[in-house]
């Protein structure tokens, strides 16, 4: 499993090549190629629970054709208590600005790993595309993607652990804007389990007209009204 990775280009680009400049989040040049350096390391999922703080993790292609996939947590000691009870599910959504993270990196990993295991919940963590390659609304149609799959309980974890009376979406900064919207759009689809409830952390939203001090740069601030 492989997360979804910047457009592939020239390995080197002058820096007369770039197009779009917002570092230190994301630097896109000319040729297409998408430079990303807000991001840390990825790491592997593995279902040996004891090796993995107590919790078996695993990833999942939910679309092999927009290469949209997950990664499942589930804590030993909260499927060994089911004992036939079935379990909350979160589905979270990174955030990163739309443009940079992960499922699959250190910090989404360990986090969605301590979710899991503190809440008791089997928590599916969605690796949707990212801008500037996927512009919007790419990012919405695959956590709908997502969340669709979720409900087919094809998959054997959660065939065997999720209760879809007890489906919750939780996101931060622009995942927070995703779940939201995702929600929204479940609230509309009678084809799917409601929505028990929805977690946004810093949820990162733009109204259709700027705020006064949106449109002033302080000279501080990583981006300028005119990146924005």
């Amino acid at each position: 499993m492989y997360a979804i990775e910047s457009s592939p280009g020239k390995k080197k680009d002058a820096i007369g090549d770039i197009a779009v400049d917002l570092y230190p989040f994301i630097r896109e040049y000319k040729g297409g190629r998408v430079e990303r350096f807000l991001r840390s390391p990825f790491v592997p999922a593995s279902e040996d629970a004891a090796a993995n703080r107590g919790v078996a993790t695993k990833d999942v292609v939910i679309d092999k054709s927009t290469g949209v996939s997950a990664r499942l947590f589930l804590a030993s000691r909260t499927a060994a208590a089911a004992a036939g009870e079935m379990l909350p599910v979160i589905v979270y959504i990174h955030g990163g600005s739309f443009c940079t993270e992960s499922a699959f990196c250190r910090t989404y990993n360990n986090y969605a790993k301590s979710l899991a295991a503190r809440t008791g919940a089997l928590v599916v963590s969605v690796e949707y595309r990212l801008a500037p390659e996927h512009p919007m609304p790419a990012a919405y149609d695959d956590a709908w993607a997502a969340l669709q799959w979720v409900a087919s309980l094809s998959d054997p974890w959660l065939a065997d652990y999720a209760d879809p009376d007890r489906m919750f979406l939780a996101g931060d900064s622009a995942g927070g804007n995703i779940a939201y919207h995702t929600a929204v759009r479940a609230s509309r689809d009678g084809s799917l389990m409601d929505i028990e409830g929805l977690v946004i952390v810093h949820p990162y939203f733009w109204g259709s007209e700027r705020l006064a001090s949106e449109t002033v740069w302080d000279g501080v601030a990583m981006f300028s009204p005119d990146h924005l």
